[in-house]
């Protein structure tokens, strides 16, 4: 795929995509990614997300960046909510995920604003 700023760019996203294996900080199994786009200037990316069935995060934290992601297939279960098939999520950056899990697996369509640099909330107990 193309990265021009001026270019339009396209994907089937029932056809043949790059999947690469990925840890996600403080998950429990790699996921699948298909990197869809990066902005070069803001560092943005869009993405296509595979979670393995029983995948979870239960270490809290926070990215630097905003986070949407829509749920194309299972679930995605995040700060005790559940969001099925059809679900759209914003996550502001800097807002603290207490636990996210796939119990089924799931597909998504995520962005972040800009680099995705997880940090995890540290214990003051």
């Amino acid at each position: 795929m193309s990265t021009s700023l001026d270019e339009i760019i396209a994907a089937d996203l029932n056809g043949e995509l790059a999947w690469e294996a990925f840890d996600i900080p403080g998950g429990s199994a790699p996921v699948s990614v298909c990197r869809l786009h990066a902005d070069p200037a803001t560092r943005a990316v869009t993405a296509v997300v595979r979670f393995p069935a029983g995948w979870e995060r239960a270490e809290a934290g926070a990215y630097e960046a905003a986070e949407e992601f829509h749920v194309l297939e299972g679930s995605v279960e995040l700060n005790g909510e559940h969001h099925g098939p059809g679900t759209w999520v914003r996550v502001p950056a800097h807002v603290e995920r207490r636990h996210t899990s796939t119990p089924g697996g799931a597909l998504t369509l995520a962005r972040f604003d800009g680099p995705p640099r997880w940090h995890p909330t540290r214990s003051t107990s």
